[in-house]
């Protein structure tokens, strides 16, 4: 495993697993949504809240952990004010997503949902991935 994965494995699994938490999540919501393995178990998310162990080094898991906590971030700087709306506006049915709620879009997209939904609560993501964004 690359030391730069393991740096974000380290830094990116609790504040994940707290941010499902505060989303309300079931473990296996937790499991499906971070696409962790079959083998993996639910009762690892309490050492992981706790700060003694992490989530799998797995490049897919550590990018879902990333994303999701990228969408918090953004949904903290949309709603400043309010730090509960964040958890309000992840279950709430969207026109953008065909009524859907963003967590609804996540579970069943993976992470096709997830990164959809970050592009939609952060521009400057979208802009990246168009190609719109200018180098210097």
């Amino acid at each position: 495993m690359s030391e730069s994965l393991t740096s974000d494995q380290n830094k990116v699994s609790q504040p994940v697993v707290l941010l499902l938490d505060s989303w309300q999540l079931d473990a296996d919501q937790m499991k499906q949504l971070l696409g962790l393995p079959e083998g993996f178990r639910s009762r690892l998310f309490n050492q992981i809240r706790a700060g003694n162990k992490t989530l799998p080094g797995d490049l897919n898991v550590i990018r879902r952990a990333m994303c999701l906590l990228q969408i918090d971030e953004a949904l903290e700087t949309a709603f400043p004010f309010n730090r509960n709306y964040s958890n309000v506006w992840i279950r709430t049915p969207h026109r953008r997503f065909a009524r859907q709620t963003p967590l609804d879009l996540m579970l069943e997209q993976g992470e096709k949902g997830i990164v959809r939904v970050l592009c939609d609560v952060d521009c400057s993501i979208s802009w990246d991935l168009s190609g719109s964004s200018t180098s210097s």
